[in-house]
């Protein structure tokens, strides 16, 4: 019986009408400044971008169609020195021989022997 005696039955009093603050109109306006500021710097970097990666994007076709033109102005310039060589004795030529090693680089071709 000395918990029912403990026990608050009092009601808490609540408002019906709901707590409101009052914004300042002019700090709101700043925000909203600030924020449609950094959207339309963030629209120009995107537009930035795409301007730079079609820059990119072009310039790596440039270079893979001239690399392209290259290895075709090579196998056209092979083909004839290869006829060349097949007319000339082996012995002449430093590929006849088993020790000797011939590697063909971007700048040309490149002689290893084991001696």
């Amino acid at each position: 019986m000395a918990d029912s005696e403990n026990v608050d039955t009092t009601q808490q009093v609540i408002s019906k009408v709901p707590v409101t603050s009052v914004k300042n109109p002019k700090r709101v306006a700043a925000g909203k400044a600030v924020a449609e500021k950094n959207r339309q710097a963030r629209e120009e970097q995107r537009k930035k971008i795409a301007e730079a990666d079609a820059i990119i994007a072009n310039e790596q076709l440039r270079r893979a169609e001239e690399a392209a033109r290259r290895a075709e102005e090579a196998v056209k310039v092979e083909a004839p020195e290869a006829k060349t060589a097949s007319q000339t004795p082996a012995a002449k030529t430093p590929s006849a021989d088993p020790q000797t090693v011939q590697l063909r680089g971007s700048k040309g071709f490149l002689m290893l022997s084991r001696r």
